[in-house]
């Protein structure tokens, strides 16, 4: 039943119908003349098969877009209880799975399924995932099937399936495939702009981020029969602090001092306490802890019409320890983050208190989507001119420049990727053949005479060995990874071991930096 004939592939059915041995018999007669019809449904651009198969795809496609989701059943898959919407694309779903099982069917029936080279699941990948939205489909109308939902979430591929019947789209699809090792320079590029500007945001700005006004001077105990601010004791209580707050001072030592060290600072030495510092709610601004940013808390006037000062503080010390447990109490979520834990603040993910997090936040910075609000955090909390001038760099380079190049680089493989690497290919030998012939014929540089002096001719030898370069880029790599490794809270002994480490590898660099001058001469270095 199943031909394993080669197929061209250009899929003429006149080809197809060819290769096709009626055989004896009024029943297999029977049999070659259904195959022959079906060849030619799939096969003849006069059938419009493919046509009818597209234009099913893009109405199934608009079926499941009117799926309800507001009635989900316990896997949170939509369900047809309460919803005639879901009721209807459910039963809908039925005639779309028979008509893609007989497409499906009438493919290998033409083509062969598995063993031959233009058969149905070996002519392209695309139909390799036809088959498996199709089986998937298959196995999700048994009833008791496990994991059903996923089964069912395997149906959002079959718009996918549009691109390989329409050819200007496939070709589109394919271009952007074959482009990507073009766009990994590209990203590559991308990501080390982005990490430079994650470790400058992590030595600047590490912690400062945290930092709201307060309404008492330090922090404060709770009281045992008051635990949350939903209860009706939680103004008495805050009014009570706020009145007399060194009568509920947390810890007798200062707030801060400039003489405490991060293993010698109270909050690392006693460890987080069951108290809290009491928040400005209604100002959501980020404070200066020096003095030196944008914001500084300035006195509020309270309901007694008395004037209130207040204090810029985070619930971190200045080294990064904890000053708080994590306790849900009282205020329902974690509470070392109450001093970020609002819409304003992106519920403290916008921070730079280490590598990754300054990456997610740069990576936000350079998509454009609200980093104004970042920049205007960063200026109340830090200086404000290097701070316009670190974002509006990374804007101006991240967000257009290196983004933008990647938008081109996608555009340019679309149509003339192929042709633009073969008439590069083409320049570049070219070139290189002009210049192999005029070498030959112009006297050595100037450098040269001091390159072959002894010791720089072995610097030369060195500095152009595979094992030397190699060596340098992995100290390099490992240089990253240092920088990387400076984060809000680090103690001191893992201070004190980067700082070694900083400082054997810039010796590694500058020795790095004699011998290629000594190799190249002056004039090819500074080239």
């Amino acid at each position: 039943m199943m031909s394993s004939s080669k197929v061209p592939d250009s899929g003429s059915s006149l080809d197809l119908l060819q290769k096709i041995k009626v055989g004896e018999g009024k029943w297999c007669a029977t049999i070659s003349r259904i195959r022959r019809w079906i060849i030619w449904l799939v096969s003849s651009p006069n059938s419009h098969f493919e046509t009818f198969v597209l234009a099913m795809i893009v109405l199934n496609s608009v079926v499941m877009a009117c799926t309800d989701y507001r009635h989900v059943d316990q896997d949170y898959q939509p369900t047809a209880e309460g919803s005639e919407r879901n009721e209807f694309v459910e039963k809908s779903e039925i005639l779309f799975n028979v008509i893609f099982i007989i497409e499906c069917f009438f493919k290998i029936v033409t083509y062969g399924f598995l063993l031959d080279k233009d058969s149905y699941l070996r002519r392209n990948n695309w139909n390799k995932m036809d088959f498996i939205v199709v089986a998937a489909s298959v196995m999700s109308m048994f009833p008791g099937m496990p994991n059903v939902s996923v089964l069912r979430t395997i149906r959002v591929l079959r718009p996918l399936r549009s691109i390989s019947r329409l050819p200007g789209l496939r070709k589109i699809i394919g271009a952007l495939i074959d482009s990507m090792e073009s766009l990994m320079n590209v990203i590559l590029l991308l990501v080390f702009f982005l990490a430079c500007f994650s470790i400058i945001g992590v030595v600047f700005w590490r912690g400062i981020l945290h930092s709201r006004c307060r309404l008492t001077p330090y922090p404060v105990v709770l009281f045992e029969n008051c635990r949350s601010q939903s209860e009706q004791c939680w103004e008495m209580y805050l009014t009570e602090v706020i009145s007399n707050s060194s009568a509920y001072r947390c810890l007798e030592e200062e707030t801060n001092d400039s003489s405490w060290t991060q293993s010698t600072s109270p909050w690392y030495v006693k460890g987080p306490q069951d108290c809290i510092w009491p928040i400005d709610t209604n100002d959501e601004r980020v404070c200066s802890l020096g003095g030196a940013g944008g914001y500084v808390c300035p006195s509020i006037l309270a309901e007694d019409g008395k004037m209130v000062d207040r204090t810029c503080g985070s619930n971190y010390d200045d080294f990064g320890n904890a000053r708080f447990i994590n306790s849900m109490e009282p205020y329902g979520y974690p509470r070392m983050k109450s001093g970020v834990f609002t819409e304003g603040l992106n519920w403290g993910y916008t921070n730079y208190d280490n590598f990754w997090a300054a990456f997610v936040t740069t990576f936000q910075v350079v998509s454009m989507e609200g980093w104004t609000d970042v920049m205007y955090q960063t200026m109340d909390a830090w200086v404000a001119a290097p701070s316009i001038v670190i974002f509006i760099t990374i804007v101006i380079f991240g967000g257009h420049i290196v983004l933008n190049l990647v938008l081109a680089v996608i555009t340019e493989s679309m149509e003339k990727l192929e042709e633009e690497e073969k008439e590069a290919n083409n320049l570049r030998t070219e070139a290189e053949s002009r210049l192999s012939i005029k070498d030959g014929s112009i006297a050595k540089p100037t450098d040269q005479q001091q390159i072959d002096e002894p010791v720089c001719k072995a610097a030369n030898i060195l500095i152009k060995s595979s094992f030397f370069q190699t060596f340098v880029m992995v100290c390099i790599f490992i240089n990253t990874i240092i920088l990387a490794c400076d984060h809000y809270g680090i103690t001191d002994e893992f201070s004190a071991f980067l700082e070694i480490v900083n400082i054997v590898l810039t010796f590694i660099f500058f020795l790095e930096m004699c011998l290629s001058m000594a190799g190249l001469g002056m004039k090819m270095y500074l080239r």
